[in-house]
C-alpha cells in the first residue's frame, strides 16, 4: 500500500508543470472548404504560408486585388473592406484556369485511369484574399485557396488542397498593379 501511494505521488509530481498553459489560440490553416454543404477541413496548428508584405496602403492593395481578380475572371462575391477581405467562395472551374491545368493550383488526388481529378471534373473553388495593415506603411497580403470536386459516379466529395502556386501568382500580380 505504501508503495502504491509512493508511486502515485511520483506520477502526480511528474505530471505537474510550473508553466501555465498558453491561452493564445494556435492558428489553423484552411485546407479545403465546401460552401454548398458548409464543410471546412482545417490543418490544426498550421498558420499556412507567410503573408507577403507590400509597401502600399490597404486601400491601394485592395484595388490591386480587385484588378487582379478581374483579370483572372474571378467574380468577387465576398467583399468586406473593414477586414480587407475579398474573393469568391463558390467559383466553379473546369479543367483549366488562367491557361494552366487546375492541378497546377489544386491537388484533388489522382484517378488511376484519368490522372489528376482536378483536371477531369469541375472544381468548386473557394478563394479569399486578405489585406491588412502592418507597421512601416506596409500591407500584409494573404490568399486562401481550396476546392472540392465530385466524380459523377461517386456521391462523395473530394477535397482539394492548394499547391500554393496561385496564391504566389496573385501576390505577384497585385504587386505589379500597385501605383
Amino acid at each position: 500500500m505504501v508503495r502504491q501511494k509512493l508511486l502515485l505521488s511520483l506520477l502526480l509530481i511528474g505530471c505537474t508543470s510550473n508553466t501555465p498553459p498558453s491561452s493564445a489560440p494556435r492558428p489553423d490553416r484552411v485546407i479545403a472548404t465546401d460552401e454548398n454543404v458548409g464543410v471546412t477541413v482545417r490543418s490544426p496548428n498550421d498558420p499556412g504560408p507567410t503573408p507577403v508584405a507590400i509597401t502600399a496602403s490597404v486601400d491601394s492593395v485592395m484595388k490591386a486585388v480587385d484588378l487582379t481578380y478581374r483579370f483572372l475572371k474571378i467574380p468577387i462575391t465576398q467583399l468586406d473592406p473593414s477586414t480587407g477581405e475579398q474573393g469568391n467562395k463558390n467559383f466553379v472551374v473546369s479543367r483549366t484556369f488562367d491557361h494552366r491545368a487546375i492541378s497546377d493550383y489544386l491537388n484533388c488526388g489522382d484517378d488511376p485511369f484519368r490522372g489528376p481529378n482536378a483536371n477531369s471534373w469541375p472544381v468548386t473553388i473557394s478563394i479569399i484574399t486578405r489585406a491588412r495593415a502592418v507597421e512601416g506603411g506596409k500591407t500584409a497580403l494573404s490568399t486562401e485557396l481550396s476546392g472540392v470536386t465530385h466524380k459523377p459516379s461517386n456521391s462523395g466529395a473530394i477535397y482539394c488542397a492548394s499547391t500554393g502556386y496561385l496564391e504566389q501568382h496573385i501576390a505577384e500580380m497585385v504587386k505589379s498593379r500597385i501605383q
